[in-house]
């Protein structure tokens, strides 16, 4: 713990992550950047810690609550420091709902140490507010480009019923990768928090927040009161200062609109807009985001902007032609003749301030010049009419240029997406074609055929949702009373099975042949969860590590895509599924099963050696066989494959599993206990370098005894072979 911030210390391990440093702290929480030990990403934590409530334990990692967060603020409630950590919590759980490319995206959230955390994406960048510092206004390319950004953003935050509620300058980030500007830091929690610490400088910001957020109930609130903020935001960006607090514009505004301060500067709908947006009574902003976007759009299209066409002409007799000896002189024509008139110049001008001479007879009048240019700045007030015109030029340039490149990026997009709409029909009549031809098969129960043809759908789409739900016909028809429950997780193409929940006994019994010494028999009890139907390809594991290389044996390729992953170590197994959490979003959280869970799956409330009986059957499991290119094989029983076989090759189980016996052993989440002790109902909490981890089924290489349900082999985290992979579950 430092001193002066009291933040965890750098390199502690927080959950899955590790401290690296202190991003900031105030008044209700602090955020740190931090690393996921296994996806080596970084990512930023916000740690709930109001200070007022809470203090960090001697241990310098508990937070507990201090005299006052423990008296709750109205009766019946629950203590302040509870209640908050409560409303912390929900703002997570909303959080994690909204995915737009300019809201800063929320991947997790637990809690832990007394405390909670939401862990949100890291990015590199700059806050406006650092960039204003700099360059006291913006642009109006730079506005509306802030504008292009933060507008839809604030719109899918409002889609969901939420508001941001501290929109300000330092809560917009402006993202290095690309510019875009980000929203982040939201404020309804803190605000909740504050009015609980009855202090009113922790629920608003100066300048930033309305009038409504000054009272102490919420039902005045909603988009406008976003709106209200990023009005101030632009008034910021105008003028090179925030307005004043919105009490103090009630009775007496003297904030001076943004139409006269950005006279000359920026386009006067833009301008029109921020004051709208900033007007003190709530009913006379603009209602929604999208009122906001449609009204920049009709003032765009009105052509609103400063004007330079008629801006008086410089007359001619501005600039002067004389020559430096004072005589008058006719320039003349191409045919040599002279002009009809011409001026005289008074022989005792002299080159100085008021003329500089070019060339051998040419001298240009400088205090005409000097004069019309100090009159029109005077008039102006601004002494930027010229800086105006050229932006103005520059702006229209830029339109023109970024319209052709849109032109010519949707025409190409428009292409690829016309070839990519061919190519996915083709695709997809083939499917059909396929599918069509094995609920054929499967009506007449021709088996063969009707797996043949579901083999050929999966080549070309394994993920697809209907492939998945032929399946399941064929496994209902081969196997009546079976009640399979699956889904096709939308995301990422990955098929899951359920599995209810419930207590069995796990391990074997005393006169099961194979048996081995720490398989005792128990109960146990799991809630319910959906497992991968198959063992992670590797094409799955590929979107994951593209660079992964399952290898081969003895020539015999492991690495075929829809050949299950190998050549993985516990860790890489557990980096997938966090991964798979990451892309997947929405709250999804996917890990390794548990030995309890895994067990509970392969069983499907049998109680024989394998999930079809007690003797092995090459029609449902790989296993040594006699093509196994080892010599350790099983008699004269052939299962068709030498090594690893493609997921789904043989009969699943009741629920819809594939390969629970054989083709890989599969890690679990759990660490090795000879005696359980409670660890095959846990994931381990050590590191990718300490103790054993369990793993179970069997794979191409195993012999019958290995196949068994119960049965159980230690390795260490860091193994890694040709016979191991993995698959994994998605909590409930």
């Amino acid at each position: 713990m430092t001193d002066d911030t009291n933040a965890l210390p750098r390199g502690f391990n927080l959950h899955r992550y590790q401290i690296e440093k202190v991003l900031g702290a105030g008044g209700f929480g602090i955020t740190y950047r931090a690393i996921h030990e296994a996806l080596e990403n970084q990512v930023a934590i916000k740690e709930y810690f109001p200070a007022e409530w809470a203090y960090r334990d001697h241990n310098g990692t508990t937070v507990r609550a201090n005299a006052q967060g423990q008296i709750p603020a109205r009766s019946g409630e629950p203590a302040c420091y509870d209640w908050g950590l409560q409303r912390f919590l929900d703002e997570a759980k909303i959080l994690v709902q909204i995915n737009h490319p300019c809201v800063v995206r929320v991947r997790d959230y637990f809690t832990a140490n007394g405390s909670a955390y939401i862990v949100m994406e890291y990015e590199d960048g700059e806050s406006l507010s650092s960039l204003l510092q700099r360059g006291g206004i913006l642009p109006e390319s730079e506005l509306r480009h802030l504008l292009d950004d933060v507008m839809p953003a604030l719109d899918a935050v409002h889609g969901q019923g939420y508001l941001h509620r501290d929109l300000k300058p330092s809560n917009l980030y402006i993202r290095s990768s690309d510019t875009r500007v980000m929203l982040i830091d939201f404020g309804a929690a803190r605000q909740a928090l504050g009015r609980r610490t009855r202090s009113v400088t922790s629920v608003v910001t100066p300048g930033y927040s309305p009038i409504e957020q000054y009272v102490t109930v919420g039902e005045d609130y909603g988009p406008w009161t976003d709106i209200y903020a990023l009005g101030a935001v632009l008034y910021r960006c105008i003028t090179g200062a925030p307005p004043i607090e919105a009490p103090g514009r009630v009775l007496k505004d003297p904030v001076q609109p943004a139409v006269e301060c950005g006279a000359g500067l920026y386009s006067r709908g833009l301008l029109k807009v921020a004051d709208r947006a900033l007007a003190v009574r709530p009913e006379e902003r603009f209602q929604t985001v999208a009122e906001m976007r449609e009204a920049l759009a009709q003032a765009d299209h009105s052509n609103d902007q400063a004007d330079f066409s008629k801006a008086p002409r410089l007359r001619s007799d501005f600039l002067e032609l004389a020559p430096l000896n004072g005589a008058a002189r006719a320039p003349q024509s191409h045919a040599g003749r002279a002009p009809a008139s011409a001026e005289a110049v008074s022989s005792t001008s002299e080159p100085g301030l008021d003329a500089i001479s070019y060339g051998s007879h040419t001298r240009i009048n400088w205090r005409w010049i000097m004069l019309m240019v100090f009159a029109i700045s005077g008039l102006s007030g601004t002494g930027l009419l010229g800086y105006e015109y050229y932006q103005a030029q520059q702006s229209e340039r830029l339109r023109d240029e970024a319209a052709l490149r849109q032109a010519q990026q949707k025409q190409q997009e428009e292409e690829s997406a016309r070839l990519a709409r061919e190519q996915a029909q083709n695709t997809e009549k083939e499917i059909a074609r396929y599918l069509e031809q094995a609920r054929g098969a499967i009506a007449v129960r021709d088996w063969t055929a009707a797996k043949g043809n579901l083999e050929r759908a999966a080549v070309l789409s394994p993920d697809h949702p209907e492939v998945a739900a032929v399946r399941a016909e064929l496994l209902a028809t081969q196997q009546p009373g079976t009640r399979s429950k699956l889904q096709t997780d939308p995301k990422t193409g990955m098929q899951l099975a359920w599995v209810d929940g419930g207590c069995f006994t796990m391990g074997s019994p005393s006169n099961e042949r194979d048996r081995g010494g720490d398989e005792s028999s128990h109960q146990v009890c799991v809630k319910g969860f959906w497992i991968g139907s198959t063992e992670v390809t590797n094409a799955q594991f590929r979107r994951f590590k593209p660079d992964h290389n399952s290898g081969a044996y003895q020539g015999r390729p492991l690495n075929r895509d829809a050949q299950p992953t190998v050549n993985v170590s516990w860790d890489n197994a557990k980096a997938f599924a966090e991964w798979l959490s990451w892309e997947a979003g929405t709250g999804k959280r996917f890990r390794l099963p548990t030995e309890a869970e895994w067990e509970r799956a392969a069983r499907t409330g049998t109680a024989t050696r394998y999930y079809w009986g007690n003797d092995i059957d090459p029609r449902y499991a790989n296993f040594s066989d006699r093509n196994d290119p080892s010599g350790a094989s099983v008699g004269s029983l052939d299962d068709g494959q030498a090594v690893t076989a493609p997921v789904a090759s043989y009969q699943p189980n009741n629920l819809g599993v594939y390969d629970m016996a054989g083709n890989v052993w599969e890690w679990t989440c759990s660490e090795y206990a000879q005696d359980y002790g409670d660890s095959e109902q846990n994931c381990s909490d050590k590191r990718g370098n300490e103790g054993v981890r369990a793993v179970r089924g069997g794979s191409w290489n195993s012999g019958p005894g290995e196949l068994r349900a119960a049965k159980r082999l230690a390795r260490k985290p860091d193994y890694r072979d040709a016979m191991t992979g993995f698959r994994v579950i998605m909590e409930e």
